[in-house]
């Protein structure tokens, strides 16, 4: 093995690579931008990666209830978006902005105090909680804030609203208050994806994924295929316009789209038995366009990019800050607000929201309108940007 062929081979690979200023740039960035996006999506601690965006309805109004209130906005498993009645609570979790309901029966003081007094089951409180089980965190974090909720409650609340003195707070005290757990009858719900196959609950994570890779993969190499082949310039000449030659390669393309999305639809439902609930051609809307946002931004890297290898380089690390910041590997409510406003500009978090609505939740073309519009407008203005690029291409 001689030193002087490596060296002249290293040389070479050096060359090739410097001379296409973009693609070097791009092995230099590349790793920056994905760790950029790694870590501002987990820059929070563990325990807020682990967190629910729930709605309280306290009907009771009492000391001991605001004092349950309060357990639950210190609880680093909670985020108390609202404190409102039980319509609003339930429309806001139709929309899918609150993962959780936690509902305060009127009298729960009374109760409290009764029960702990006689121990009379029949007046047990009440605290009824609606959790949203088609968002994979929420089964996970709401069991987790009731054990820190509820042990603080029983062990410092409970004695308070029964007057007992901190001197006779004992021990002793204490056990009892323990052993008596059950003082608040906790009844906890699961909304959406209960008793469904697992494959309707990660139908809205992975489906986004796969449809928007074939998209921008396709498309990829649909101008630079040209400019590898050499036919590029001769194409450019011709009387055909430029705007006409995008449009014409993505409708093949398109096409090719509308099949993905069919086959996703008719495999899911046919033979995985996905039960679509909220529509089967809202559905398959939001699994196109999905498709269109991927064809369209693959397109926009076709027309700049100088080879083969720059243009898979863009598309692999677009795949992986799409999928860290698109809410399928990491929820966007736990992301620091900066970082939440960037991913809620990505296509996968709306493709992401609305799968999820149609295919587990139900809801109709009302609750899921803006996330179609918006991959609509994104993709449109992808392809908007991929005219203009084409455009000032020279060659």
């Amino acid at each position: 093995m001689g030193f002087r062929e490596i060296k002249h081979i290293f040389r070479n690979e050096f060359d090739v690579i410097s001379s296409d200023k973009k693609t070097f740039a791009l092995f230099l960035l590349g790793p920056i931008l994905v760790m950029a996006a790694f870590g501002g999506a987990t820059m929070r601690s563990s325990g807020e990666l682990i967190k629910v965006n729930v709605v309280i309805v306290d009907e009771d109004h009492s000391a001991l209830s605001s004092n349950l209130v309060s357990r639950f906005e210190q609880s680093k498993y909670v985020d108390v978006k609202y404190k409102t009645d039980r319509t609003t609570a339930e429309q806001l979790f139709k929309e899918g902005k609150i993962d959780a309901i936690v509902v305060i029966e009127q009298g729960f003081e009374n109760k409290v105090r009764t029960f702990y007094l006689s121990s009379s089951s029949e007046q047990k409180a009440r605290m009824d909680l609606l959790v949203d089980n088609s968002y994979f965190i929420a089964p996970v974090a709401v069991p987790l804030a009731l054990q820190s909720v509820m042990v603080d409650f029983y062990l410092k609340d409970v004695p308070k609203a029964l007057n007992l003195p901190t001197n006779q707070v004992s021990p002793e005290v204490i056990e009892q208050i323990v052993a008596r757990l059950q003082v608040v009858n906790v009844d906890v719900k699961l909304a959406y994806g209960d008793n469904m196959p697992f494959f309707a609950v990660t139908f809205p994570l992975l489906t986004p994924i796969v449809l928007f890779t074939f998209g921008l993969f396709m498309c990829g190499l649909s101008i630079v295929g040209e400019r590898i082949r050499g036919t590029l310039p001769r194409l450019l000449k011709t009387p055909i316009r430029r705007s006409e030659i995008i449009i014409g390669k993505l409708l093949l393309y398109l096409i090719i789209a509308l099949w993905h999305s069919v086959v996703v639809l008719v495999l899911s439902t046919v033979v995985f038995g996905l039960a679509v609930r909220g529509g089967v051609l809202l559905l398959f809307a939001a699994l196109f366009l999905t498709s269109y946002t991927g064809c369209t931004w693959g397109l926009f890297y076709s027309t700049f990019s100088k080879g083969e290898r720059q243009v898979v380089d863009l598309q692999s690390y677009t795949m992986i800050i799409v999928m860290v910041l698109g809410g399928i590997i990491f929820p966007i409510s736990t992301m620091p607000t900066a970082v939440q406003v960037i991913a809620q500009g990505l296509p996968l978090s709306h493709s992401l929201s609305a799968l999820r609505a149609i295919a587990v939740k139900g809801l109709g073309f009302e609750f899921v309108a803006w996330d179609l519009l918006y991959l609509l407008i994104f993709g449109t203005a992808v392809l908007l940007m991929a005219l203009i690029s084409f455009r000032l291409i020279k060659d």
